[in-house]
């Protein structure tokens, strides 16, 4: 292979590696009240399990705390945690703060709004 070749083949592998670096979903990032917490490119994969025991329970927050830990992982649920501890964020707040990571994700809290039509 002459040395021109080899440089030809560098280039197309280090574009190649850069096209799949573009693919490669990148960490979500939020900061809420002055706190970063970074995200998971993509929802675990534990999620949809997450959900459904969040509607088998109804009114209870424990499967929503268990879902969000899920979300952002045990350190950084600490730092929330201790941030409402602390008093950076209310414990009122922690709802908006919910809401904020799953709008991260393309997701909505709640009941689905009734269309214009109904």
């Amino acid at each position: 292979m002459s040395p021109g070749e080899k440089a030809t083949g560098k280039a197309a592998a280090g574009k190649a590696a850069a096209a799949r670096a573009e693919r490669k979903p990148r960490p979500k990032s939020l900061t809420f009240k002055g706190l970063k917490f970074t995200l998971q490119p993509e929802l675990p994969d534990t999620f949809i399990f997450d959900v459904i025991e969040v509607e088998a329970a109804g009114e209870g927050i424990g499967p929503i705390f268990r879902m969000l830990r899920s979300m952002l992982g045990g350190e950084q649920f600490m730092r929330l945690r201790n941030a409402v501890e602390d008093g950076t964020i209310a414990v009122e707040e922690v709802d908006d703060f919910v809401g904020a990571v799953f709008e991260k994700y393309g997701l909505g809290l709640g009941e689905p709004s009734a269309s214009q039509d109904s």
